[in-house]
């Protein structure tokens, strides 16, 4: 009988990192479907939807689908990457829901964890092994591969700092929810009322959660993530303005045209022209809308 290994159909990847062997395409900003768990050692810049991380030492970051990110490492910084889609755990019954998680939470604004050095050992061994088995071809590697994952999820989120007190309260649950919903999918045609429909709340409940939290109105942030999402379209797609204006859902181009500058100031054309001209970490920061 094969292992299970041999035909694994987790969707999982680990593999070694190193500074000085950073494909091109992951210093330009980019995303993914799926979650990314990275321990490092070593400096660098973690460039993150419009913010900058720097780090120095042992360091695990984490990156919830979607989310654009690029990386500037320091040619010495070495370590792993543990990729995986949100299926793989949710076999685990005890998984639980990965975006409550802190470092997966669109309410966390530092996806970094600082590892002290007497926890140090214990990461790497754990890295290590979840390397291993991922080499290896034993019975029941795939269980085996679950379980330490879950583990090293839990380890961390034991030591990720507190960002926010009111994370169990019932705004912060809906906040995390909508925020949830708006990063999974571009909300081309949708409005407040459909999130509020969809998180079974009044327009008004979710407004108010939503502005106790994050100071700002749903209507603003479904406002960013359509820019947001307008901007990789001309940045990453040869697609016209008005090909992009439906694909957003806008009524017609002219209307697109006038939401994309009155919030950003200028046309979509101009905005073209400007993100092709951008180095790669500043193209990041106007990913964000």
């Amino acid at each position: 009988m094969a292992h299970p290994s041999r035909h694994r159909t987790l969707p999982l990847i680990v593999k070694p990192i190193w500074g000085h062997a950073l494909r091109a395409s992951r210093q330009v900003p980019h995303r993914h479907p799926y979650y990314e768990l990275f321990i490092l050692r070593g400096r660098g810049t973690f460039l993150s939807d419009g913010q900058a991380h720097h780090f120095d030492g042992h360091t695990g970051i984490f990156i919830a689908p979607g989310k654009v990110h690029g990386w500037e490492l320091d040619v010495s910084t070495q370590g792993c990457l543990i990729a995986f889609g949100g299926e793989m755990l949710q076999s685990n019954p005890h998984a639980g829901d990965l975006s409550s998680l802190p470092f997966f939470s669109f309410l966390t604004s530092r996806p970094l964890l600082d590892i002290p050095g007497c926890q140090g050992e214990d990461f790497d061994a754990m890295r290590d092994t979840i390397f291993q088995e991922f080499q290896g071809d034993g019975e029941w590697s795939s269980a085996m591969l679950v379980q330490m994952i879950q583990l090293l999820l839990v380890r961390s989120a034991r030591m990720f700092p507190a960002m926010f007190d009111e994370q169990a309260s019932a705004p912060a649950r809906i906040t995390q929810k909508f925020l949830s919903i708006l990063a999974g999918a571009c909300p081309a045609g949708r409005r407040v009322q459909d999130y509020a429909a969809e998180l079974e709340l009044t327009p008004h409940r979710l407004i108010e959660c939503v502005k106790c939290l994050t100071g700002r109105t749903p209507g603003e942030l479904i406002d960013d993530r359509t820019m947001q999402e307008a901007n990789r379209l001309l940045e990453y797609t040869g697609m016209t303005m008005a090909e992009i204006a439906y694909e957003l859902e806008f009524k017609d181009p002219s209307h697109f045209g006038h939401f994309f500058k009155r919030h950003a100031g200028c046309t979509p054309g101009e905005a073209r022209k400007r993100l092709h001209s951008q180095p790669a970490a500043e193209r990041c920061m106007s990913l964000a809308g």
